[in-house]
């Protein structure tokens, strides 16, 4: 195969991109898109085997056929092939597509080939993950690939199609008359060829064998343990019969088996063939040998690739042949190794094959929670999010424990779990979710921190993506009749976009430019209007410049235009709405003095504004003439951001006024219902044009949808689901306090025991060492001192303001407090002040085992002080100082920071090692009992439990709620968290 291709000159183009190239990825593409069976991979070959490639590549060559398989099932074989080459492959969290491509452009000094590639995200994987290696990729269509790769089309032969020849050849006869350019031509003749040319083969038994693997699903390779069971079961062929029967198709042409994988290769227009004629009685007969080559699922005999077979495929064989699947994709373990190899997507396939009850509540489960589902080697969450259904999380944690790694395992259901009301949460390829758009359809567009926006369906998957802008987008709209689309961003441009994902005008000028933050499609669908940093731009639907407007708005304005499409809204910097005609002249203006707008949006249905001002909601003409103010319910509504109101006008939907919460307004009475949304800031808001459901985009780079009405209640009404800071255990082990809205006492097992001063608001708490009295501090920087059943001893104004940390020495004899304004003061446990020791600003601080000295961290430093004397010891600068705790042992020091890093220092104030963890804003750490491990939480959610001595994470969980604290329990196998969304309660499971 390789001398035929010798003379040709596609070979020598080749060989010259990759010795003297200037991009790390070369591709050989047929000469017509989409084409199959031009040889690209002997042409791929060929030149692997060239002396000059050779010496070039002096780490070697390592070859991966692709073969058209998914990329979630050779994610462990393209490991294996970077490490070929000594490259240690990168195993962080993949980056986004932008990320990738801005990385992935130099040549290196080992070959990879990827051997029919279908999936963009493998070849920029395989670039990212072996940055010192030139990818050689074959391919069919160039749209896969990154701008900057080298393209060398492949010709087609005059003679005819490549595949078509190369089996006319083999079978000794002329290929039927064919159109190279026309599919339907090709595949008529290769139907024809086939059809005549088989039975003159004379191994009618090998092609029946031949016709049986159209059975195998999916358009990938064929495992070829599979291939041999299926032929055992229809045939009694042995292994060495498979091995002849596979060698003589091989020589006609009719199927491959490369050497790197133990897998077949049927071309495409063999398949189809095979396909046409394995239909009625004999599919139903080859399908039921397969089950019965497949058995009950993987075992220790199965090959990787007939694992990953099975998973991907046993249920769609299992449904064709009328069998039940639900026992089969409902279990644990099928749901946690489908999602490790394929992904949540291919799970919920499963479970809608099922049909039942349970598969329908675990796919609701499993979609609400698809953001904390992305490492899918982190079954230890999945097990947390179903911690509802027993039996499928029983099953996850037998896993685990066979697993053998250390993992944390939910003591009681989580209090973070979805509200009811949650359909789907949609993660985003990197960062923030800016902006989010709904078609009329459902269909969704978004656009998160990268330079490109996604079109989504209902279902989670990704229908197009949006590239074009050199910005981030902050902003995206869709007309009111689903065909056209805008996104605007910070190049200042709106870029205009059918819904195929087409671009199709390019927006600028107007007399006026700027970051665009907000962009609007009229509903008749005729213009377009963006808010920019200086001012209003408004364009046709073809891209004329209509007229714009200078004006100073709000640093992230809100932009409406009116139901009847003959005006446009802004909130501006004066704290008033201006608005304009269609044809930009001013049309009215919204203000209140000592009332400011914040956001406004149109009345679907009616000409009038709804704008939220500080105290009130009202609704308002253009012109600027109050209409009504709609009444205040039992609960305040501010509005931080964009609004969106319901198709009928019933109610408005937006972010509450802390910004990280979901309300919808009732606008004829003002009643309110309210879901925790976010982690962060709720960033965009839109409702779906039947009404109902609607989309939040959020600052935790996910887009959450919901049913508009709430429906069945929340899952755990529990007072373990509420808001908490801080948390601290009873040295016996035997309860803990955690406080926010009171004072609470559990048990170990998240029993409730008791609450105290539930009117008041706690920040800081310690237990007294004997266990009799608490100290706590609160919101108007008071310091309780009062007994375990929250009788108070007396109260004190320890620090100006509100302070979140209280310490009592192990003798229990004083206590400590510190605020940012006044540092670390010294208490009896009656209240008399004992002293300060340093009026430095102070966030955190601990006392040793001994209660000889306080270590008090600021946000730059941390210091040592005496106690005795209440002299300094030392001071270590270090920035982003959150938190410090102090090891049981007291001869180190663990400091937290805002970065994600730990910095642990020794007694003199040196560095003694740093945890490294990735960029989140830890708010609270404690070392376990015997100083071995350490944990940390984070606003951003994560646990992380540590292993101090090689000073890597032993295991980490990811949760749907703000963390603010954390204490392991003195036996040291149990970690209590608090968090905005509640109590959790973790047993950690050791190697």
């Amino acid at each position: 195969m390789v001398e035929n291709w010798i003379e040709r000159p596609e070979l020598e183009q080749l060989v010259a991109a990759l010795i003297n190239g200037e991009s790390g990825v070369v591709a050989l593409v047929p000469e017509i898109d989409g084409a199959a069976g031009f040889g690209t991979t002997a042409l791929a070959a060929a030149a692997c085997a060239d002396r000059r490639v050779v010496d070039r590549f002096h780490k070697g060559v390592a070859w991966l056929t692709v073969g058209g398989d998914r990329p979630e099932r050779l994610t462990g074989l393209l490991t294996e092939r970077i490490m070929e080459l000594g490259d240690e492959p990168d195993t962080e969290t993949m980056p986004g597509r932008d990320e990738m491509l801005a990385t992935v452009t130099a040549p290196g000094d080992g070959l990879l080939v990827l051997d029919g590639l279908t999936s963009p995200r493998l070849v920029l994987a395989a670039a990212w993950s072996a940055p010192y290696a030139t990818v050689l990729v074959t391919t069919r269509t160039a749209a896969i690939l990154p701008d900057h790769a080298t393209l060398i089309r492949v010709p087609s032969p005059a003679e005819g199609w490549p595949a078509l020849l190369t089996l006319a050849g083999a079978m000794n006869t002329t290929p039927p008359a064919h159109d190279v350019t026309d599919a339907a031509s090709v595949a008529a003749a290769a139907h024809r060829l086939l059809a005549e040319g088989l039975p003159r083969l004379g191994l009618p038994q090998s092609v029946e064998r031949l016709m049986e693997l159209a059975v195998f699903a999916g358009e990938g390779t064929i495992p070829k343990g599979l291939a041999q069971r299926l032929w055992h079961e229809s045939a009694s062929l042995s292994g060495v019969d498979t091995e002849l029967t596979l060698a003589g198709l091989s020589v006609f042409g009719l199927l491959s088996t490369p050497p790197d994988r133990p897998v077949i290769i049927l071309p495409d227009l063999v398949r189809r063939f095979a396909r046409g004629r394995l239909t009625g009685e004999s599919l139903a007969t080859a399908n039921h040998h397969l089950l019965g080559a497949l058995g009950g699922g993987p075992d220790t005999d199965s090959s990787p690739e007939d694992r990953d077979y099975m998973l991907g495929h046993l249920p769609g064989h299992l449904t064709s042949a009328g069998q039940d699947v639900a026992d089969l994709v409902c279990s644990g373990w099928w749901i946690s190794a489908k999602l490790a190899v394929y992904g949540l997507q291919e799970v919920e396939k499963d479970l809608a094959l099922a049909g039942t009850g349970l598969a329908g509540r675990l796919r609701h489960a499993l979609a609400q929670n698809t953001h904390l589902l992305t490492s899918l080697d982190q079954i230890d969450v999945l097990a947390a999010r179903l911690h509802g259904f027993p039996a499928v999380a029983a099953d996850i944690r037998e896993q685990l424990r066979e697993r053998g790694t250390a993992w944390l395992e939910c003591l009681w259901t989580p209090p973070d779990l979805p509200h009811p009301s949650l359909r789907r949460t949609l993660p985003m390829a990197s960062g923030k979710a800016r902006a989010v758009a709904i078609s009329p359809d459902g269909w969704l567009v978004t656009a998160d921190d990268s330079h490109t926006a996604r079109i989504w369906n209902p279902d989670g998957t990704v229908r197009a993506t949006l590239n074009g802008h050199t910005g981030m987008i902050n902003t995206v709209a869709v007309a009111p009749d689903g065909g056209l689309l805008a996104t605007g961003g910070d190049d200042g441009t709106v870029c205009l976009w059918s819904p195929d994902g087409t671009r199709t005008a390019v927006l600028t000028g107007a007399g006026t430019s700027g970051v665009v933050e907000r962009v609007a499609i009229a509903p008749d669908g005729t213009w377009v209007a963006a808010a920019t940093s200086t001012g209003i731009m408004t364009w046709s639907r073809d891209g004329t410049a209509l007229w714009s407007a200078k004006v100073d708005l709000r640093v992230i304005p809100t932009l409406a235009i009116g139901s009847e499409s003959s005006w446009v809204a802004v909130t501006d910097d004066a704290g008033g709405v201006s608005v304009w005609s269609r044809d930009g002249l001013p049309r009215g203006r919204i203000d209140d003095p000592g009332n400011e707008a914040n956001s406004v949006t149109a009345h679907p249905s009616q000409d009038l504004l709804v704008v939220q001002h500080d105290d009130d909601l009202r609704l308002w003409s253009p012109e600027g003439r109050l209409l009504r103010t709609v009444p205040d319910s039992e609960e305040l509504y501010e509005f931080t951001g964009p609004m969106a109101v319901t198709p009928d006008g019933s109610a408005l939907a937006g972010s509450r006024f802390l910004g990280d919460g979901l309300q919808v307004v009732s606008l004829p009475g003002g009643q309110v219902s309210y879901r925790s949304a976010h982690l962060g800031e709720v960033r965009d808001v839109a409702v779906s044009g039947d009404g109902a459901w609607l989309a939040t985009a959020g600052a935790d780079g996910t887009v959450k949808l919901w049913d508009l009405v709430e429906g069945l209640p929340l899952p755990d009404e529990h007072m373990r689901s509420r808001s908490m800071h801080k948390v601290r255990a009873a040295r016996s082990g035997d309860w803990l306090v955690t406080g926010e809205d009171g004072l609470s006492l559990w048990d170990g097992d998240g029993g409730a025991l008791d609450t105290h001063h539930d009117d008041e608001l706690f920040y800081g708490l310690a237990i007294s060492p004997d266990e009799t009295w608490l100290a706590a501090t609160d919101f108007d920087g008071r310091l309780w001192l009062m007994n375990r059943d929250g009788t108070v001893r007396t109260t004190v104004q320890a620090h100006p303001r509100a302070t979140d940390v209280v310490a009592i020495s192990p003798t229990g004899d004083w206590l400590a407090t510190c605020g940012d304004e006044d540092g670390v003061r010294l208490w009896r446990p009656d209240g008399a002040p004992l002293g300060v020791l340093t009026t430095d600003p102070v966030r955190s601080l601990a006392i040793d085992p001994g209660g000889r000295w306080v270590a008090a961290a600021g946000k730059d430093q941390v210091s040592l002080w005496d106690v005795g004397d209440r002299r300094r010891r030392w001071t270590r600068p270090l920035d982003n100082v959150t938190a410090v705790t102090v090891s049981p042992t007291g001869d180190w020091l663990a400091a937290a920071t805002s970065t994600g890093d730990v910095q642990l220092l020794d007694m003199n104030g040196d560095p003694k090692g740093l945890l490294v963890g990735p960029l989140e804003y830890l708010t609270g750490l404690d070392v376990g009992p015997f100083g071995w491990w350490l944990a940390t939480v984070s606003l951003e959610g994560e646990v992380r439990v540590w292993d101090v001595a090689e000073q890597v994470v032993m295991t980490a969980m990811k949760l749907d709620s703000p963390l603010r604290d954390c204490v392991w329990a003195p036996g040291g196998s149990r970690l209590y968290v608090t968090g905005d969304r509640g109590f959790h309660g973790f047993k950690l499971h050791q190697r």
